[in-house]
């Protein structure tokens, strides 16, 4: 089942991204990446939805992405 919800995020967070403007998605993509890569290593879903939620945080408001 964690997969399943991990996937349902994924999709509802991706849905309305325009990816033809700066910053291109890549905080979200980033945050996806570091979210996955989690969870392949350690296979604890809440981890890594914790770390991807911080990490997109971080990027969105202290990166130069704005």
């Amino acid at each position: 089942m964690p997969p399943g919800v991990m996937i349902l995020l994924v999709l509802y967070t991706l849905k309305d991204k325009d990816v033809t403007r700066y910053p291109y998605g890549l905080p979200d993509l980033a945050a996806l990446a570091l979210s996955v890569l989690i969870y392949w290593k350690s296979r604890n879903a809440l981890l890594a939805i914790a770390a991807g939620l911080a990490f997109y945080i971080f990027a969105v408001n202290f990166i130069a992405f704005n």
